[in-house]
């Protein structure tokens, strides 16, 4: 790229941000410039990648590309071992502190693996191209290419790819020259949809990962290349460096893959050493290099530790050794696939992915410029080795380890230090569990200690009467509680209020003892009764459940350093003397046993019991969306779900034995709100903890400045 258009990249990008500080989420619009530019681009992309594969295999001496091929495979195992130190070493500057998190999908969703074979094997080539699955399209075309290098007469076949190769990269050098425009765009829209609040959530993995990309690659890559060839350091970063700056701002390196190319053949270029052969290697080795892990893929998996860190659970050596061995495969593909399967392969809390799904606005940009400084790092070394200009210098390549480390050091130790306290108090979902409030507009409510019996025989009583009565029960978060101002809030109660607000009656909340649930029911002391509770085999015989409105998933309360204690049930038959407090009812006690026959029950009247030591249990049976609640209340406990116990119960309204007529309506109520989506909301707020997340309007200066708007 020339200078005036580089020049004019800083300015799109500036004009852009600039642009979405000023608007706020008014510019979220021009964010179809962008996508427009985006799509621009990658249009050409996956032929150029195809045709260039097939053009150069086709007509090279593969016996004399071996050495090139062999070379660029032996730099990218030393560059993921690179990776994988940085994986292990960047932990470690995590800030201390404790933490604990709603429930989460991934304690009882089977994790799915990733299928290379789709994304590798294109058994409908049009499809993966359609798609951009990138891995496939190089395996064809280099199956194809090889096969191409053998036939006698393809010079006039290679010819016309050729053509096609060189009108795609001149189409693609037109659609560069909007580069600035399209940044334009993009910018303006990041700036306005990106939150400062849902920066500070993740602060830690992004400084982290930030300074893992500037130390691999504005430092230690650089150093390495002008260590062990004739280039200079600063011309591995100064010739690519508009290409590094469009492949930030657009979040791709594929669409960019022919000027880097370009870029390679310029720096040869400069020292000399530019010819057919290398214009050759080059158009070779970056589109078959670029389907393989690069190092910004590779190291963003540091938010697979960040996540087990920021859930507070313990990262064990053997959690970091199945990491390890994981993370390289899973690193063929988007992080954004490749995150969900480590996640669920280390049982890690899914809901934190949407902390990682908020960062990639920002964290993809620094990913694929990492990426792109390794595919140029890589492809120089190898063309390099394969031109015979490899000069190793041990004093460099050990002083560019040393700097490097001691760079890692001076960076981040600081960080760690300073940092934990202030994230410890911006990070405290206790407070942000009990300030939560109903969504919905309250129905009139009151507690009652006087009972008066009646069993009404069809919602038009209650509707009369104007009362409804509804038991609960204390200790059932997240269902039922009082927040930080006294109010009544919880799943259960809200869903109540809007029952309340249909028939327009008042609520009449009345307390009921766990051991007299179904004694109030039948006598009518309440009409229904919820809190959270599960259909039980023991007590359908004696009331009647209305339709299920939600689900719990029984699991594990255990102290924070047993987390790893009680994985599966080969683990927990494996401490036959080991003690389980339980609230449930024999009906569950049963149930438990039948998957798990040695274990030993300490009955207790509530999870606050053992959340507070009060019984010397060494875990606790309890449903893993309550128990995730409680964790919030109590942070030095988790929720471990044992892989191979399965034993889920529908959770439904409790009613008077033979209240048929009541029960069909409530029946009829419950399959309503999950028609309109509305069990569906109570779920997400109260169970996933989205009630706790707050949107606020973007801040910019037309609004908190020049105060144009509201």
């Amino acid at each position: 790229m020339n200078k005036s258009l580089s020049r004019n990249i800083f300015i799109g990008l500036f004009a852009g941000i600039f642009i979405g500080l000023f608007l706020g989420e008014y510019a979220e619009p021009l964010g179809f410039i962008g996508d427009a530019f985006i799509g621009l681009m990658q249009m050409t992309v996956m032929p150029y990648i195809m045709v260039s594969i097939l053009s150069n295999l086709g007509k090279i001496n593969l016996s004399k590309q071996k050495k090139l091929i062999y070379s660029a495979t032996i730099i990218l195992v030393c560059f993921m071992g690179v990776g994988l130190v940085f994986l292990v070493v960047l932990p470690m500057f995590f800030p201390t502190w404790q933490s604990s998190s709603f429930f989460s999908s991934s304690l009882v969703i089977p994790p799915q693996a990733i299928d290379f074979i789709d994304i590798y094997i294109p058994s409908n080539l049009f499809g993966a191209m359609s798609n951009n699955v990138v891995p496939a399209v190089v395996l064809f075309s280099i199956i194809v290419g090889i096969a191409l290098n053998s036939i006698p007469d393809n010079k006039r076949l290679i010819h016309a790819f050729d053509v096609i190769a060189d009108a795609l990269n001149k189409a693609n050098k037109y659609i560069v020259k909007l580069t600035p425009y399209g940044l334009f765009g993009i910018a303006a829209h990041t700036t306005a949809t990106l939150s400062l609040d849902e920066l500070g959530l993740i602060q830690v993995y992004m400084v982290i990962y930030t300074m893992a990309v500037i130390l691999i690659g504005l430092l230690f890559l650089p150093m390495i290349v002008s260590a062990i060839t004739p280039f200079k350091y600063k011309d591995i970063l100064g010739i690519p460096k508009s290409s590094l700056i469009t492949i930030f701002a657009t979040g791709k390196i594929v669409i960019l893959l022919p000027q880097l190319i370009e870029n390679i053949k310029s720096l040869f270029e400069k020292y000399g050493h530019k010819d057919e052969e290398v214009d050759s290697s080059a158009e070779l080795v970056m589109p078959l290099a670029y389907p393989f892990p690069n190092l910004g893929t590779l190291v963003i998996m540091v938010f697979i530790p960040f996540a087990a860190w920021f859930a507070g659970q313990e990262f064990s050596m053997n959690d970091q050794a199945v990491f390890l061995a994981s993370v390289f495969m899973s690193s063929f593909v988007a992080p954004i696939a490749g995150i969900p399967f480590l996640l669920d392969v280390l049982h890690l809390p899914h809901d934190v992915f949407q902390l990682f799904i908020v960062s990639t606005a920002y964290t993809d940009r620094i990913r694929v410029v990492l990426g792109a400084i390794h595919l140029f790092t890589l492809s120089v070394i190898a063309i390099a080795y394969a031109k015979g200009l490899i000069i190793i210098s041990w004093s460099k390549i050990l002083r560019a380890i040393a700097l490097t480390g001691i760079a890692t050091v001076v960076a981040l130790l600081p960080f760690k230090l300073l940092i934990g306290d202030s994230f410890q108090a911006s990070f405290d979902k206790y407070n942000s569990f009990v300030q939560m409030e109903l969504k919905s507009n309250r129905a009139p409510e009151r507690h009652s200690k006087k009972l008066t019996p009646r069993i009404p025989e069809s919602i038009l009583e209650i509707e009369k009467s104007g009362i409804m009565n509804i038991g609960y029960m204390s200790d059932a978060l997240p269902y039922v509680f009082r927040n930080n101002d006294g109010e009544f809030v919880g799943y259960d109660v809200e869903l109540m209020h809007i029952l309340a607000k249909e028939l327009n009656v008042t609520i009449n909340w009345i307390y009921v003892p766990r051991d007299s649930i179904v004694s109030y029911v039948n006598s009518g002391y309440v009409d229904l009764f919820l809190s959270g509770i599960p259909v039980l085999g023991d007590v359908m015989e004696h009331v009647e459940y209305t339709q299920p409105y939600a689900e719990i998933n029984l699991a594990l309360l255990v102290k924070d350093h047993d987390r790893n204690r009680f994985k599966t049930k080969a683990d927990i038959l494996a401490e036959p003397d080991a003690v389980f407090a339980t609230n449930q009812s024999s009906y569950l006690r049963v149930r438990i046993q039948e998957e798990l026959p040695t274990v030993k029950f300490n009955n207790i009247s509530s999870a606050r019991q053992f959340l507070t030591d009060q019984t010397k249990a060494d875990a606790m049976f309890f449903s893993a969306e309550a128990g995730s609640a409680w964790t919030l209340v109590y942070p030095e406990y988790s929720v471990v779900r044992p892989k191979d116990l399965h034993i889920r119960l529908p959770v439904a309204m409790m009613l008077a034995r033979n209240n048929t007529n009541l029960e069909r309506y409530l029946n009829n109520w419950i399959e309503l709100k999950s028609y309109d989506g509305t069990l569906q909301r109570l779920y997400s707020n109260w169970i996933l903890g989205e009630g706790t997340k707050v949107k606020e309007k973007k801040w910019s200066i037309i609004r908190n400045v020049l105060h144009w708007v509201d």
